[in-house]
């Protein structure tokens, strides 16, 4: 009818702590509203105004337990799941004594990033393992809270052979379809060729 508004929307994403029925208070929002009744401030040309609340209804949620069927040892409940993982060279052509960044990232929709779990380090004799401080990221898209780990590993092979990162494997629960789903990174060989400065020195 020709009024013009100022529409403000609020989003917030919950995470329950708890399984069971939790209650969230009425949001009260105060407020001004036009008013010609009330007069206004002639001198300082007021538009006449009064205040008033509102307030939202009062919600109930219930947060399910834990499902049964979890047999991971991290819970991680989320809409989606992505792993990946890139090496810094090419790691076929790796050589004793140098290190290659592999860089571990996981990325899930519908959780924090604090509730993304530690990617174990694997115990591999004959090559060290560095690993930084992870990254930690959250971002809200139109419907959900993405939130994003990497890692990033020095990987430094101390004698030449052939070694095996073992495969990384995250469960997670999927409370789209209600089942546990798995995101893998396959195992990881790779030859590694001497130090040919050392066989020359000797």
């Amino acid at each position: 009818n020709g009024e013009q508004y100022r529409v403000n929307t609020f989003r917030y994403a919950l995470f329950a702590q708890q399984s069971g029925e939790i209650a969230i208070d009425a949001v009260t929002i105060p407020a001004s509203i036009r008013d010609e009744s009330y007069g206004g401030n002639l001198f300082l040309l007021n538009t006449p105004t009064r205040r008033i609340e509102l307030q939202a209804d009062a919600i109930t949620l219930t947060a399910k337990p834990r499902a049964s069927a979890s047999t991971a040892g991290w819970w991680l409940p989320v809409k989606a799941l992505e792993l990946k993982h890139e090496w810094s060279a090419d790691i076929n052509n790796a050589k004793q004594g140098e290190p290659y960044t592999l860089t571990i990232e996981l990325l899930a929709s519908g959780s924090t990033s604090t509730q993304l779990p530690e990617i174990p380090v694997p115990d591999v004799p004959g090559v060290k393992i560095y690993v930084d401080t992870p990254e930690l990221g959250s971002r809200a898209d139109a419907e959900n809270l993405v939130s994003r780990r990497r890692e990033k590993w020095s990987v430094i092979p101390n004698k030449a052979g052939e070694f095996t990162l073992p495969e990384i494997v995250v469960k997670w629960w999927d409370t789209a379809k209600e089942i546990e789903q798995r995101a893998i990174i396959p195992a990881q060989v790779f030859t590694v060729a001497p130090d040919v400065t050392q066989s020359v020195a000797a």
